[in-house]
């Protein structure tokens, strides 16, 4: 039996003797704990555990509570185990002892990394920018600073000098104030909605930040402008205030869906009244520069006292930082496949914690269409199957993406595309040009 993963095409084999069912009772012969999963649970194709061939699916802040797409698949061995918060910070593109060793219980580390803006991806916007304003970038303030991933990414790409990291979460804070790449007096625990930021009135260069994703994301329920946590709606007026030379806001792409589409235009067309910004936006993807995750993001930028067109040539600048991409596709001259999870944890098979993954002998030889009772955990028990008019065959190991299905057609089970308006994560308010660059403003 072999395994296809949808999202980057890898394919792998199962053993001749690989079982599919979760096994009940004790440890199994080769000291494999049992699967925790009953099989419909395993195989929730909107959460599907990590392979190692290949890079991780999006790292979430809720992977603190043990979902499936958590755990690391082993599946020449027929086994799995939950990734550890070393191998998220690495995922993540930190080094692994990000957050370790200062009191944080392991929920609270795996939150704080899955809110983070990967410091790679962070060092190329920032180069990006440099580039596009033709010199040193030397102060940046952030909003909304996390555990550091965009201050990070900034020091190591041009050494830029952290004024003031604001945040909210004690914890993130605790973590900002040991890192050595700037002083522990410029990290302030605050709201940014009272900090005093006229102090800083035209000292910084670059205004930067991620403020909460969860107003505009499926798993925040997408309540967008009318969700308490939203702060983007902030910014023009903290832009008015600070008049930095440029700002750069990360956020997830269900800003461009067509629900929020109208909040993000009247956002842009604020941020360029705010002081004489030329803006623009894009999404870009994690794993193009390195990062071991599939991680798609939407980047809002403005550069002061420049037309649009700037704001555009940013995103040239940005594309043609690119080090990795894509390898179900042509790869670009001078470019490496995305990095994989197994390349960039390399002794991933010798952590302990293994269990026992599910046996395709012992899976039920038929499933119902009727019975697709949704489980939400680790530990839940399988669902009593329902009368169904018609009966297919069990579907196997198979993970789509977030924007495919499984249907059965033709006698077979096929991955396609959803149609739904539910189901899409983008629609781009801005289509890029095969350069990279928006094709039109928003």
């Amino acid at each position: 039996m072999r395994v296809r993963c949808p999202n980057c095409g890898s394919e792998s084999r199962l053993p001749a003797n690989a079982n599919v069912r979760s096994h009940q009772g004790s440890s199994s012969p080769d000291g494999l704990l049992p699967c925790l999963w009953s099989p419909d649970v395993a195989l929730d194709p909107k959460h599907r555990p990590q392979v190692p061939g290949a890079p991780s699916s999006t790292v979430r802040k809720d992977w603190r509570k043990y979902p499936q797409e958590a755990h690391l698949l082993d599946i020449e061995r027929c086994r799995y185990r939950r990734l550890t918060e070393d191998e998220i910070a690495i995922i993540q593109g930190f080094p692994p002892d990000w957050g370790k060793g200062i009191g944080l219980t392991p929920r609270e580390r795996i939150a704080g990394l899955g809110n983070a803006v990967p410091p790679p991806l962070s060092a190329a916007l920032f180069r990006a920018l440099s580039l596009t304003l033709g010199d040193d970038l030397r102060t940046a303030a952030e909003i909304c600073a996390g555990f550091g991933g965009l201050a990070l990414g900034a020091h190591h790409a041009l050494q830029v000098d952290a004024v003031a990291l604001v945040e909210f979460w004690e914890a993130a804070v605790r973590v900002l104030r040991t890192v050595r790449a700037w002083k522990p007096a410029c990290v302030h625990l605050a709201d940014v909605k009272t900090f005093d930021w006229d102090a800083l009135a035209d000292r910084v260069d670059v205004l930067s930040g991620g403020p909460p994703c969860q107003p505009w994301s499926q798993a925040g329920h997408a309540k967008g402008a009318s969700d308490e946590r939203d702060l983007l709606g902030e910014m023009p007026r903290l832009v008015t205030r600070l008049r930095p030379r440029a700002f750069i806001f990360e956020n997830v792409p269900g800003l461009m869906s067509p629900t929020h589409r109208p909040y993000l235009e009247r956002l842009t067309q604020e941020l360029r009244a705010a002081g004489g910004y030329g803006v623009a936006v894009g999404l870009v993807q994690a794993a193009d520069y390195g990062v071991p995750q599939r991680r798609k993001r939407l980047i809002l930028v403005g550069i002061k006292d420049r037309p649009t067109g700037a704001a555009h040539d940013f995103f040239d600048r940005l594309y043609q930082l690119r080090t990795h991409a894509d390898p179900s596709k042509a790869l670009p001259p001078g470019l490496r496949p995305w990095v994989t999870l197994e390349a960039a944890i390399p002794g991933w098979r010798s952590v302990s914690g293994w269990r026992r993954w599910l046996d395709a002998s012992a899976q039920p030889s038929h499933l119902t269409m009727n019975d697709q009772n949704k489980q939400d955990g680790p530990g839940a028990g399988t669902s009593s199957q329902k009368p169904a008019e018609r009966r297919v065959p069990a579907m196997g190991l198979v993970w789509p993406g977030r924007d495919h299905a499984i249907e059965w057609r033709d006698s077979s089970w096929t991955v396609v595309p959803k149609i739904d308006n539910l189901a899409s994560e983008v629609a781009p308010l801005m289509p890029l040009t095969p350069r990279g660059r928006p094709a039109l403003d928003p």
